[in-house]
């Protein structure tokens, strides 16, 4: 375990149900202008913001405050309902701050990284209106399920994009006016195939977007899930986009 002791974790409900709340989370390096919503695992049955608190350390020794929302799950509720919270989710922190946001990223793990890629991508969020922000900069993936046709058609899938498959497959949002991506992926993933991956970056890649790539082949889903342990290959894979993406931002002068 990661100590976390260096954090401040306030809780705040955007909703009346008890899935319906976000941790925002701090250190003593967070500047409130910075900001990064991540997104937990879990299958979208599972998992808590709780338990990947220590993933957020990452973001706050760069600079970032971080939100953390909790969405509803399966099997009673779909994609949607949790793209809805996530949007409500943003609009309750929107009103609980004193100043604008300017630089926004997206990360998240499993399940949550394929409801963090649907919010990064999507162009029909109006990011002004609903977060005083600039739109993403970039979005950060482990483990990610980018392209559901390329995973199990299992009944976790079927329940989650009952409503429409198309709206809950992350490729299906890919755009010439994308953020930066850096997706991660482990050749021994049992839970999120491989494939899931490969097919989303090779489209990224044909319409020339930025997207950096990191694959551990003999890692499985739980061990990439372990990439906020300081010194691993992919917290280092993870620091080094981070430092990247913020020194280019300040040397073109953009937010």
């Amino acid at each position: 375990m990661i100590p976390t002791s260096s954090l401040r974790i306030k809780k705040i409900k955007f909703g009346t149900q008890r899935r319906q709340y976000y941790l925002k989370v701090t250190g003593p390096e967070s500047k409130s202008e910075k900001v990064v919503i991540y997104l937990h695992g879990g299958g979208w049955l599972f998992g808590t913001p709780e338990g990947f608190v220590q993933n957020a350390m990452v973001f706050t020794k760069k600079g970032y405050t971080v939100y953390m929302p909790s969405y509803r799950r399966l099997p009673v509720y779909d994609f949607q309902d949790m793209y809805n919270d996530l949007k409500n989710a943003c609009h309750k922190i929107k009103n609980t701050r004193h100043n604008n946001i300017n630089e926004l990223i997206i990360s998240g793990m499993s399940a949550g990284a394929h409801l963090g890629a649907i919010l990064a991508l999507d162009k029909n969020l109006d990011w002004e209106k609903m977060l005083n922000s600039v739109r993403p900069k970039s979005y950060i993936g482990i483990g990610s399920p980018l392209d559901l046709t390329k995973m199990w058609q299992s009944p976790v899938i079927k329940f989650l994009t009952r409503k429409d498959y198309t709206t809950a497959n992350p490729i299906s949002y890919l755009h010439s006016d994308a953020p930066s991506m850096l997706s991660i992926s482990a050749g021994r993933d049992g839970i999120v195939y491989h494939q899931a991956q490969q097919s989303f970056e090779f489209a990224a890649n044909t319409m020339n977007l930025q997207i950096e790539t990191h694959h551990e082949p003999e890692s499985t889903h739980m061990q990439i899930a372990e990439w906020s342990i300081p010194g691993n290959k992919t917290w280092k894979v993870v620091n080094n986009f981070l430092n990247y993406s913020s020194n280019k931002a300040v040397n073109s002068g953009t937010p």
